[in-house]
C-alpha cells in the first residue's frame, strides 16, 4: 500500500483543474500511472470512502474526491 501516492493523488485532484479533468476522462488509466496498489485503485473506483478512510488518507483529502466524483452527501458519510 503506498498512502503517500493515494494521497498525493486526493491532493492533486482537489488542487489541480487538469488533473480532475484527465481523471474523470479515463479513471482506470489516469490511475494505473500512479504509484498505488490495486487495493486503493480499486476502492478509488468504487467510491468506497470507509475503505480508503481505512486506509489511512486524511478526511479532509477525501471530502473534495467525494465532490469532484459528484458523490451526494449520503453517499459519503
Amino acid at each position: 500500500m503506498s498512502l503517500h501516492g493515494l494521497e498525493s493523488f486526493f491532493f492533486r485532484l482537489k488542487a489541480d483543474v487538469s488533473v480532475k479533468d484527465l481523471f474523470l476522462a479515463d479513471e482506470k488509466a489516469y490511475l494505473s500511472r500512479l504509484d498505488i496498489d490495486s487495493a486503493e485503485c480499486e476502492a478509488v473506483l468504487q467510491r468506497d470512502f470507509v475503505r480508503l478512510y481505512r486506509m489511512g488518507v486524511h478526511p479532509l483529502l477525501l471530502f473534495p474526491f467525494a465532490r469532484a466524483v459528484d458523490c451526494s452527501v449520503p453517499e459519503y458519510r
